[in-house]
């Protein structure tokens, strides 16, 4: 819930693109449940964190001015 309001997705469209980087090995997803209620935990993973600073540095190399 809490991300879906932060990035302003519906609770279908998050789970679309959370099962996309999933799959791409960017985030660990772990379900759980805290008594009756469902709890997911969602991590980047660390190829996830090394592919996240290769997207930065690409950007930087074509958008001037974004590395400061």
């Amino acid at each position: 819930t809490e991300l879906s309001v932060l990035l302003s997705m519906t609770d279908g469209t998050l789970s679309v693109h959370l099962t996309r980087l999933e799959d791409g090995g960017v985030v660990g997803i772990e379900k759980t449940f805290v008594g009756k209620k469902p709890c997911t935990v969602i991590k980047v993973t660390r190829s996830g964190r090394t592919k996240f600073k290769k997207y930065v540095k690409e950007l930087q190399a074509i958008i001037p001015g974004l590395e400061n």
